[in-house]
């Protein structure tokens, strides 16, 4: 099975470091060329990152709704890259909360 888009959502910042990489590990193998992931990063790790549940509503809309914890590992743009070697961020955007959402290809960052 290949995947041609991820929504990891905000989970990249809930697993401890082994788990995520193993997590990315396995996920590696089911991405081609043309894969998107989706992930929800912090902007800061100094701020606290609240928890969202995250829903497909529909085929056009997508959920969200915040919940009372935070997220115990809040994972900055930088720290996500690390994370996952064979992606590079493709488009980034920060939005409220602390939160910056994050558009990943695999492959090495292009030429410019």
């Amino acid at each position: 099975v290949r995947f041609d888009i991820c929504l990891l959502w905000d989970y990249a910042n809930y697993p401890d470091d082994p788990a995520l990489a193993e997590f990315l590990s396995a996920l590696g193998n089911h991405v081609h060329e043309n894969s998107r992931i989706h992930a929800i990063g912090a902007y800061s790790t100094e701020v606290p990152l609240r928890a969202h549940r995250y829903a497909i509503a529909s085929v056009h809309r997508l959920a969200m709704r915040p919940v009372a914890e935070r997220a115990p590992h809040a994972r900055s743009q930088n720290d996500v890259v690390k994370a996952m070697p064979r992606f590079f961020i493709h488009r980034a955007a920060l939005r409220r909360d602390n939160r910056l959402e994050l558009l990943l290809r695999p492959g090495s960052i292009p030429s410019q």
